[in-house]
């Protein structure tokens, strides 16, 4: 157990508080208030660090509007009823323009000898945290609940009150070059999207090898890759249809069924002048097939099997954090019979898909099979032609599927829209070149990106480590010329015991008057005594 420094004490929470007030359950609209109405807080006004009176429903009954329930400037308030996570979140409301009443789900601290600063950070460190957590009741899973009995029990470190304002001040003054930081941050990653797609840009108009063009002038055209890549792409085409033909039990007998095979189109594409000498446009049906997915009747109940063989994707696996590029999670696995029965075609690893149909072609997701896979009628694929699949998933991150949209009330992404996109492709050689360079650029991005998501989760240990040291005594200094916390609770309890119709350290003040006035409901505190606890 942590010594807490001699000048301190540890007492409940209950001896520094005059008050706990709480409002009540209204017939309410939801939505805000407008500047005629009364609202009334939700929890998630208090759930969040900061005090939002947006976060308010409109009172329908005016009868039982109650001025002494208005959320003023300073208040203390606490959330007596939230998840296992949020129950007991606290605020001191800064920011009050909004009439609105506290609800039957937060409560109103009124403290005495204690700054309300110390009080707020004391509740969100770890040992506050730990405590609420501890005195809450209810389901962990879903709402749970603290009583204001419960609440007076939290003990606390106590400092003399100076020292109390000292830490607090310091606190504020860290509190603000944190928020500072992680809100440059927060700014990073839009950047980092910047400079990807401009990386990508340089990359399919020419100039992020433009040194190596200078360097090597006399390459062969791209015409030239153009011409193997049919060659590729018709032999990839012969190898399945004579599979599937197979499988169906029909192996062909002569040639007759490779003149099925349609040439892809090139034509409507861009400017040829638009791009570096020896470059060539094409499509992406040239450098590759484009599938749409399948999903049988029936094969959602598959989910869960113990099969292992081939992955059925839906669009909803696509934000699994384990396929942020590569798809590798599935909730659906088929066996190899079951892909027989349902007549599903398994695609190559490599293939790049994307969702087609419905909201999620907004979100731009396009991921790569990391093995050979199936895919639901929501997903489209493209399968590139081996010597062209690295380039042509680059290429692909670089377009925007949402402009793609050819549906009216439902978004939808149809093979027509795919097929003919033009593609700028150089040649073989710098091709290359173009796939190294991209794959080392986006690489420093994806390094930058984590340096960021390393250096915020640095900055919440640090954050954390602050409260620790402060509620150690290690924060500020202590000054022997303060008053020990020990002298000040036994004043209190000197005051409560010779005056038990007033309050502790409270003296006959008149009632604050107007419509803002607070209610001044006081409940009788009883006396804890203190106890042990350790402290981070």
């Amino acid at each position: 157990m942590t010594v807490t420094p001699a000048r301190w004490v540890l007492a409940p929470l209950g001896q520094f508080l005059s008050a706990i007030e709480t409002g009540k359950s209204f017939q309410c609209e939801e939505r805000p208030p407008n500047s005629t109405e009364v609202g009334v807080a939700k929890v998630s006004a208090v759930s969040w660090g900061e005090y939002d009176e947006n976060e308010s429903k409109t009172c329908l009954e005016p009868e039982r509007i109650n001025p002494d329930l208005y959320v003023q400037a300073g208040d203390f308030l606490f959330s007596r009823a939230n998840t296992i996570d949020l129950v007991g979140a606290c605020v001191i409301a800064r920011q009050v323009s909004k009439r609105v009443m506290l609800s039957d789900k937060l409560l109103r601290f009124r403290t005495q000898c204690l700054n309300p600063h110390w009080l707020l950070y004391f509740l969100r460190s770890e040992a506050g945290r730990r405590q609420i957590e501890d005195l809450s009741s209810g389901n962990q899973l879903s709402m749970r609940n603290i009583a204001q009995a419960r609440v007076r029990e939290i003990v606390m470190p106590i400092p003399p009150l100076p020292e109390q304002a000292r830490a607090a001040e310091k606190i504020r003054t860290l509190e603000t070059r944190s928020r500072r930081a992680r809100e440059a941050l927060d700014e990073v990653p839009g950047l980092l999207e910047k400079l990807r797609q401009s990386i990508l840009a340089a990359a399919f108009r020419g100039d992020l090898t433009r040194d190596w063009r200078a360097k090597n002038p006399d390459v062969e055209p791209a015409e030239k890759l153009l011409q193997r890549i049919r060659t590729e792409r018709r032999k990839k085409w012969e190898e399945s249809e004579l599979a599937r033909l197979t499988a169906k039990g029909k192996p062909p007998t002569d040639d007759r069924w490779k003149a099925k095979y349609v040439e892809p189109e090139c034509s409507n594409l861009d400017d040829p002048a638009m791009l570096p000498p020896g470059w060539q446009w094409t499509s992406v049906q040239s450098l590759g097939f484009i599938e749409s997915g399948q999903t049988p009747e029936g094969i959602a109940e598959y989910s869960g099997a113990a099969s292992r063989d081939v992955p059925w994707f839906r669009v909803g696996d696509m934000n699994s954090p384990e396929n942020h590029t590569m798809m590798l999670r599935a909730e659906i696995w088929l066996s190899h019979q079951d892909i027989k029965s349902f007549g599903l075609s398994v695609r190559p690893a490599g293939a790049i898909i994307f969702p087609k149909r419905g909201g999620a072609i907004a979100t731009n997701k396009k991921r790569r099979l990391e093995r050979n896979s199936t895919y639901d009628l929501n997903i489209m694929g493209v399968i590139p032609v081996p010597s062209v699949a690295e380039y042509l998933w680059q290429w692909f991150q670089s377009i925007d599927l949402a402009t793609l949209n050819t549906g009216t009330t439902v978004p939808q992404i149809n093979h027509g829209d795919i097929a003919p996109l033009p593609v700028p492709l150089p040649p073989e050689n710098e091709l290359v070149q173009i796939v190294a360079r991209v794959d080392a650029s986006l690489a420093q991005v994806r390094s930058i990106s984590t340096a960021v998501t390393t250096t915020r989760e640095d900055l919440a240990g640090i954050d954390k480590a602050i409260l620790s040291k402060t509620f150690r005594g290690e924060l500020v200094h202590q000054d022997q010329a303060d008053e020990p916390a020990s002298v000040m609770l036994a004043r209190l309890k000197a005051t409560a015991a010779e005056s038990p119709s007033l309050l502790p350290c409270q003296t006959q003040a008149p009632r604050p008057q107007g419509l803002n006035a607070p209610a001044y409901r006081a409940q009788r505190i009883a006396p804890h005594p203190c106890h042990p606890l350790d402290w981070p």
